[in-house]
């Protein structure tokens, strides 16, 4: 990168951890689609459309360049926050019903 970018390494930083966050939870977000939990997808891309929107003006202000990239970093790890408890809530549910199906199919073998 040339002199104007390395004057700006530190942005640089934060936009790739921003990156790096939303990359990781990324996994998570496919496997809601494939539970196909459309619904609660959309609340959590609203929520972290919502986080940049209220966070973007007072941390730019404050910080310049570096604030909208604060802002990035926190949409990211709501929505990385609730991907994990969608998922969480997901796996309790499903342990729930196969327990329910185990236990109706061993009733219904002991008739």
């Amino acid at each position: 990168y040339g002199a104007e970018i390395a004057h700006h390494h530190d942005l640089l930083t934060w936009l790739m951890t921003a990156a790096a966050l939303t990359y990781a939870f990324l996994p998570l977000g496919t496997a809601s689609a494939a539970r196909t939990r459309f619904g609660a997808q959309a609340l959590i891309s609203t929520a972290s459309f919502l986080v940049v929107a209220i966070l973007v003006v007072p941390l730019v202000s404050r910080y310049g360049l570096l604030g909208g990239a604060y802002a990035l970093c926190a949409a990211a790890v709501v929505e990385g926050c609730a991907y994990v408890a969608l998922t969480l809530h997901d796996f309790r549910f499903d342990v729930r019903l196969r327990g329910i199906a185990h236990a109706a199919m061993a009733e219904a073998g002991g008739r």
